[in-house]
């Protein structure tokens, strides 16, 4: 719930912190995975708990489509479910800033 959520975006931001950093449109975005159930629920939660851009990926043409723009530095977050990660690779980016399973 939002206490999962609410932690895992203040360790996001505490890294930030910690290294100095200000908000950077090339950082790399963060990535959850989650059953299906539960993909709103995490862009809700980070929604009132962060300014994080989020985009959540239910479809493979969603999860493309996010990742690339997760790629281009358009969202700091993709939200997606664990089977249709393994396609990210081909469209998202390089590499993630963190990665969060959530396996309910």
């Amino acid at each position: 719930g939002s206490r999962r959520t609410d932690s895992a975006a203040a360790r996001k931001r505490r890294r930030a912190a910690r290294r100095g950093e200000a908000p950077d449109p090339d950082r790399a975005p963060a990535l959850v995975l989650a059953p299906t159930s539960l993909l709103e629920g995490w862009k809700r939660e980070l929604a009132k708990y962060t300014l994080l851009n989020v985009s959540v990926a239910k479809t493979g043409a969603e999860a493309a489509q996010a990742a690339r723009d997760a790629k281009n530095g358009a969202r700091d977050v993709l939200v997606t479910t664990h089977s249709l990660a393994k396609n990210l690779s081909d469209s998202g980016p390089d590499r993630w800033s963190c990665v969060i399973v959530d396996e309910a």
